[in-house]
């Protein structure tokens, strides 16, 4: 099985394990998660792929974060995206933080073959929207107690994410 696996590995962009390979030679159905890929559920899967680009654990998966409704609303935009419903709770690695736990493979195999670009193309606002909730904030900027502009930050160190970020803030006004 390990000959087959570490084949395959080299041919695709994404991982797969010697027990997938065997499971397939044994006929048995693989663990995968359905991607529900339609115009109702495209706002889901594009806020998932935000999240992905910012905050989410892309090694091992899943979602840590302080503020809880973000982990809640997150949770529900997988299960609309998915199907599954994520069980979001206290962290037991990292007081004061809420977590979900799911192996997310469909997020890291968007990220590791950059399908992520093509969900924030298709739906800018919605991934802008994850992406922002998870990296970033808006601030506004105040001179004697009157507003003078609006900052908007974002915090990650991706390049390739900054530029896509920019580039559709610049198209979407």
């Amino acid at each position: 099985y390990w000959k087959i696996a570490a084949k395959i590995n080299k041919l695709l962009p994404i991982r797969v394990p010697q027990s997938t390979i065997r499971n397939w030679i044994a006929g048995k159905k693989p663990n995968i998660t359905p991607l529900k890929l339609t115009k109702e559920t495209l706002y889901a899967i594009a806020y998932c792929m935000g999240v992905l680009c910012g905050d989410y654990a892309r090694s091992c998966g899943g979602l840590a974060a302080k503020d809880r409704e973000f982990v809640e609303y997150y949770a529900r935009m997988y299960e609309i995206a998915t199907g599954i419903k994520l069980n979001v709770r206290p962290s037991k690695n990292k007081q004061g933080f809420w977590e979900t736990r799911e192996r997310g493979s469909w997020l890291r195999s968007c990220w590791e073959t950059g399908l992520w670009k093509v969900f924030a193309e298709l739906d800018p606002v919605n991934w802008l929207k994850g992406l922002f909730d998870s990296e970033g904030c808006v601030t506004p900027g105040c001179v004697h107690e009157r507003l003078r502009d609006i900052a908007v930050y974002l915090t990650t160190g991706d390049p390739e994410v900054k530029e896509m970020a920019k580039k559709k803030l610049r198209e979407l006004g």
